[in-house]
């Protein structure tokens, strides 16, 4: 049992993934709760109960997010990373890939696909905020019936199982990826220190270290969460949010 909110200030970040380990171990127990199991043990779930865990999921993906960026920042400030050279353009060099082989000409007149779906890609850095797009209401179009989602659709979840076994592969995996994370990270900073040129009217350069774009969460990492977990999600993503802050002054970066 979880007794009282995260204090990072008092937490070590080895109690920090013990409390993340109980988010994840919520999700991973939902289906065994709320599913219905096909006879090869298929889970399957309510359209209501898949939204229900798709939050979860999202969640948990974003305290391990915050995790291992304190832990990047722990890494850097004992010191003992060596920083991962970039070329000039502050990029490290790609690696080449191997083509993949040509779809079979039957299954693309079957339109089948070339892989199975997978979850989508876990980043420790979020995606900046495009904005909405502006779009120009045509006067020819003509309004269709909206038909609105049925709550007792029984869907199927393999997306969401999927990442959900990705969840304790990353929670197992958090050291491992920090310091790796620290090395490109510390080896970006101090490349773009080297070729940016500070400029007196701009308080904050544009390629300012940020992997989180804000001081708040993100909206759907909090939407319909209890509010135990929203204030644990709160505080540990202020404590990341500053960490991140910590690692750009660390490696070098002044703003």
């Amino acid at each position: 049992m979880l007794t009282g909110p995260i204090r990072y200030a008092s937490e070590t970040l080895s109690a920090l993934k013990q409390r993340i380990g109980h988010y994840i171990q919520l999700a991973a127990c939902f289906t065994d709760d709320w599913g219905i199991f096909d006879e090869d043990g298929t889970p399957r779930l309510f359209r209501y109960d898949v939204k229900r865990l798709t939050s979860m999921v999202v969640r948990a993906e974003h305290f391990l997010r915050c995790a291992i960026i304190l832990t990047v920042f722990e890494r850097l400030r004992h010191g003992g990373i060596t920083p991962r050279p970039f070329g000039l353009n502050g990029a490290p060099a790609r690696t080449s890939r191997a083509p993949e082989p040509p779809l079979h000409p039957f299954a693309a007149l079957r339109g089948l696909q070339m892989r199975d779906p997978a979850p989508p890609k876990f980043s420790v850095s979020m995606p900046r905020d495009v904005g909405p797009a502006t779009t120009t209401p045509s006067l020819k179009a003509k309004r269709t019936p909206h038909r609105r989602a049925r709550n007792d659709d029984i869907l199927a979840c393999d997306i969401l199982m999927a990442r959900i076994e990705r969840l304790k592969t990353i929670k197992a995996e958090i050291d491992d990826r920090a310091d790796k994370l620290a090395a490109i990270w510390a080896g970006m900073i101090a490349s773009r220190k080297k070729t940016s040129r500070p400029r007196p009217d701009i308080a904050r350069p544009a390629n300012l270290f940020l992997p989180l774009k804000d001081w708040r969460p993100p909206p759907e990492t909090t939407q319909g969460a209890p509010p135990d977990e929203t204030e644990d999600l709160i505080t540990l993503h202020w404590a990341a949010y500053n960490a991140a802050e910590g690692i750009a002054a660390l490696c070098g970066r002044m703003r």
